[in-house]
């Protein structure tokens, strides 16, 4: 019955709800962009306003950085807690030119809701939040609800992660929705049994005090931009594996059950791959299949390598200094400290002497886990998704991070169940971001059969 009323009352306020998730995407709440930060605490006002209107006791939590939004539904307190975890801040629009629409004025074609952050995250935690209303509204809501939407997910979580210890009464809750997350590759509903943490560093090489002429210096001048790559080779073996010692200690391998799972959800057909993205899938360990080295895998990767000219035609020269940005990805048994200070020692060990190189920014960005299939709430989830999109619900274990998931889970002491409706398509932190129609009705039945259910 509760499935079918869901239907009811969404297919009567799409256009009502549509419109209200519009508002919050022309909020420009770009965390990582300075000038943005006036409209990042414009969009936690907006969302303190809005849940305060739906019935909910909602206030700012200020950090270091961008404020947090907290918000909660005192129900019953014999029954299970929820903590539903999202985000409002969303990536830079950058290259705007690759934007075939304003990047923060929605539009709809072809069943895809185009805007910056409306797959990651506005859009998928809007939809619990309706969802939430409409339980509210119709005494439905038996269940504690907090509601914590954070403001510098996409900076790693800074400035939430060094206030949890303080809130920890506060967020006690018995489990942790999180609904930033995807379907199968196939589209397929999934749940997330596991991601990956993360770890980062910037690599920095100067040589001489200004770019020197490449004819007269060349074959003499140590030249930077070549010792980086020279560098970057270093941290890679032939099968693909990472050089950087201590690298894969203490990392468990996959059961032949999460790997069964998770070759069932997550392994793409070569050529489809590269249909979609103009490559193979062909990067990483040598003789380790794509769903292993996505969820269960660590991972070196260069984001990117900066130095001399760029620009059109030429300009003959050897210069000064270059940089690179590298990213790891870690799984459960990784300490990111360590993965650090031993990539650290990996460079300066490597680099060239006659050069000065530098790491900066080194960051920990959180720890990877894992989770077990097994127990009633997954069981209970499974079974809502299969029901809402007649296909089979899979288990995924997905290879990007959400940080603060793993401090969460250790402080709240909640349960994670991590349900989204993102797709391959959405071009999630690129150009021309969307998400389907179908995604965001889709979380609201979700949300809304799931806490019926947990009375």
């Amino acid at each position: 019955m509760i499935k079918k009323d869901l239907e009811k009352v969404y297919f009567e306020n799409e256009s009502e709800y549509l419109e209200q998730l519009f508002e919050l995407l022309r909020i420009e709440s770009v965390s990582n962009d300075y000038s943005k930060k006036e409209e990042c605490r414009h969009c936690a006002d907006y969302l303190v306003d809005y849940m305060s209107s739906i019935g909910l006791n909602s206030y700012i939590i200020e950090t270091e950085e961008l404020p947090s939004v907290f918000a909660e539904y005192v129900g019953d307190e014999s029954l299970p807690t929820v903590l539903f975890y999202g985000h409002y801040d969303v990536m830079p629009v950058d290259p705007i030119e690759l934007w075939k629409t304003d990047p923060f004025e929605p539009v709809i074609k072809d069943g895809r809701i185009y805007a910056r952050g409306v797959a990651d995250d506005k859009g998928q935690f809007f939809s619990f939040l309706k969802a939430i209303e409409y339980l509210k509204n119709n005494n439905l809501l038996r269940n504690s609800v907090k509601v914590l939407l954070d403001g510098s997910e996409e900076n790693a979580s800074v400035g939430l992660t060094a206030k949890l210890d303080s809130l920890k009464e506060l967020l006690q809750a018995d489990i942790l929705m999180v609904a930033d997350t995807t379907l199968t590759p196939e589209d397929d509903p999934a749940i997330v049994m596991g991601l990956r943490g993360m770890a980062s560093f910037t690599i920095k090489m100067y040589g001489a005090s200004h770019d020197l002429h490449s004819g007269v210096h060349g074959g003499v001048a140590v030249n930077p931009a070549e010792e980086i790559c020279k560098l970057i080779s270093t941290f890679y073996n032939s099968d693909g594996s990472v050089a950087i010692s201590g690298f894969y200690d203490n990392i468990k391998d996959a059961s032949e059950k999460e790997l069964m799972h998770a070759m069932d959800s997550n392994e793409v057909d070569r050529d489809k791959y590269k249909s979609i993205y103009n490559v193979y899938p062909d990067g990483g360990e040598n003789g380790r299949g794509q769903a292993e080295r996505i969820g269960f895998r660590p991972n070196l990767c260069v984001n990117g390598i900066s130095s001399g000219y760029s620009g059109d035609g030429s300009k003959t020269i050897i210069p000064a200094e270059a940089m690179a940005k590298i990213s790891i990805r870690l799984v459960p048994g990784q300490n990111p400290a360590d993965v650090l200070r031993n990539a650290t020692k990996h460079v300066m060990e490597n680099a060239n002497p006659v050069l000065r190189t530098v790491v900066e920014d080194g960051a920990a960005h959180g720890v990877g886990f894992h989770l077990s299939m097994d127990g009633e709430l997954i069981e209970t989830a499974k079974g809502i998704l299969e029901d809402i999109t007649g296909k089979s619900a899979k288990f995924l274990w997905e290879g990007a991070s959400i940080p603060i998931i793993s401090s969460l889970q250790e402080v709240t002491g909640a349960q994670p169940l991590l349900v989204g409706f993102s797709t391959e398509g959405d071009k999630i932190h690129a150009p021309n971001e969307s998400f389907p129609v179908e995604s965001f009705k889709n979380g609201f039945i979700y949300t809304g059969m799931l806490l019926a259910r947990s009375q």
